[in-house]
């Protein structure tokens, strides 16, 4: 469960600054000519922003960095990185902006991994089956029921990606 400013009492804040500086050190890299300060505690999964267990929730590193140093933080509020370091929680690499900032910022920067498809690690079909199926379904009448069976999926799934709801980068036949 995520830890939210609006959780957190003038006393948490408190404790979570005393122990914050022990849980950090000066990094390799830098923005604009200053490094960045890197979060050395827990790391969250495989995305690797710094994290803080508090009363049973988890904080973000960088968003506690910004309490700690500004004070307060919408939840809704993203918490944005100008040196693109995600373990960096130095207040002076960090900027707010909203969850369509958030996705800008990383567009611009080049991470914006794509996707889609095939590509997406939860995907049981290929661009190639997806191709088949829309061809066997609109040409040969084959139900999207008989294919979700034969591609051994879901025919939610199935009917997602050949009637085009889904897959729009695999061209419709």
């Amino acid at each position: 469960m995520r830890l939210r400013f609006s959780d957190l009492h003038p006393e948490d804040i408190q404790i979570l600054k005393e122990s914050f500086v022990s849980n950090t050190r000066v990094g390799e890299k830098e923005w604009n000519g200053e490094k960045c300060r890197e979060w050395i505690h827990s790391v969250a999964g495989a995305r690797g922003y710094g994290r803080k267990k508090f009363k049973g929730k988890t904080i973000l590193a960088h968003r506690l960095s910004w309490i700690i140093s500004h004070g307060s933080l919408e939840d809704e509020i993203c918490v944005l990185h100008r040196c693109d370091n995600r373990r960096c929680v130095n207040p002076n690499h960090l900027f707010l902006g909203t969850l369509l900032d958030n996705n800008r910022d990383r567009s611009e920067k080049g991470r914006s991994a794509d996707r889609r498809g095939e590509k997406h690690p939860q995907s049981r079909l290929t661009n190639m089956a997806v191709r088949v199926a829309r061809r066997l379904h609109f040409q040969h009448g084959f139900l999207c029921k008989d294919l979700a069976t034969l591609w051994n999926v879901s025919k939610n799934a199935m009917q997602v990606a050949v009637k085009g709801r889904g897959w729009k980068h695999v061209p419709m036949p």
